[in-house]
């Protein structure tokens, strides 16, 4: 039977909550969504943190549930997205405090990932170019002694980017190296041995020529919804090579919609839909809000558009994610 791990699902999001722009249309229904991924082969499911605050509801998200095989396991991130990089406090003392609280976040069970970190010079009315450039950099340097794969954001930012990886990437392996060469002093607490330089850039949406230069790094490449939303983005999607494939949902975002040219590997899913939030039910999903239940379309659109067979696909996907996330 095909599995999926969805590898960024926005559990923290108000919409899981019935909020839409501030207004309740209808009741929590977080474990609704939950169990209708697990219904579609969903089997781990990846809640990603955007800051400290979020950081911390997506590991009490991770335990929430224990045990409960009518839905997914869950595992988190830790970290702040660019979008968010204003609200790490500027004065000294302050800041530092913020980043080793972020730093011992990492540290606690089911966190699989560092980030989500990056840069988005789409949405500066967030945060300025200099204040993500160096949310991102104050990140980084954390990265080779916190140990976990990056969770990497990157959108119309390519050329700093890249740099900000090569740059770690060259600290990071250096550091491993000397870790590994002296396994009696490193941190008896890690909870596994000391890795190189490694994550996933998600929901990716960039060029060929970026594409290159990630996969150059040895970096992952999740792809969603997004990366399917024009011709343009297929032509480069179908360019990630299999072995450094990771898919996502990005939930409640990045849905696969019946204007972009991938909608026709769909499959339309059996849960009816509430053409608007305040129409929803019990049993029923929300037009326009995303769920980790897609999943297994998205392996279809890869699948497709790759001339690769769905189950294959499905597979080596999976096997990458276990492997990228040492689980």
């Amino acid at each position: 039977m095909r599995k999926f791990i969805d590898i960024g699902f926005n559990l923290t999001d108000e919409m899981f909550l019935g909020i839409y722009r501030d207004k309740q249309r209808h009741a929590n229904d977080i474990y609704e969504v939950l169990t209708r991924a697990k219904e579609c082969h969903v089997d781990k499911l990846i809640v990603t943190g955007s800051c400290l605050e979020t950081s911390m509801v997506a590991i009490e998200s991770t335990s929430k549930w224990p045990n409960d095989s009518n839905i997914p396991e869950l595992y988190c991130t830790v970290g702040v997205h660019p979008c968010s990089s204003a609200s790490v406090p500027l004065q000294a003392e302050e800041r530092s405090k913020y980043f080793d609280d972020l730093k011992a976040l990492t540290k606690k069970n089911k966190v699989v990932m560092y980030g989500e970190m990056g840069l988005d010079y789409d949405r500066l009315h967030y945060a300025s170019k200099e204040v993500q450039n160096r949310v991102f950099a104050e990140q980084l340097k954390l990265a080779p002694s916190i140990n976990l794969p990056l969770f990497l954001h990157s959108r119309n930012a390519s050329v700093d980017f890249v740099q900000h990886l090569r740059e770690t990437k060259a600290i990071w392996d250096r550091y491993s190296e000397e870790c590994n060469s002296k396994p009696n002093t490193s941190d008896q607490n890690q909870k596994r041995p000391q890795i190189p330089f490694t994550g996933v850039v998600h929901s990716f949406t960039g060029t060929a020529d970026e594409l290159k230069e990630l996969l150059d790094l040895g970096l992952f490449i999740g792809l969603n919804g997004c990366s399917f939303k024009t011709q343009e983005n297929i032509d480069v999607a179908k360019q990630v090579p299999l072995s450094n494939l990771l898919l996502e949902t990005d939930a409640p975002w990045c849905e696969i919609k019946q204007t972009h040219p991938s909608y026709k590997y769909k499959q339309v899913l059996k849960y009816p839909v509430a053409k608007k939030p305040e129409k929803k039910v019990e049993g029923m999903m929300v037009k326009g809000r995303n769920e980790p239940c897609e999943m297994e379309n998205v392996a279809r659109v890869y699948a497709g558009i790759t001339n690769n067979s769905l189950d294959d696909v499905a597979e080596v996907v999976y096997q990458n994610t276990m492997k990228l996330l040492g689980l």
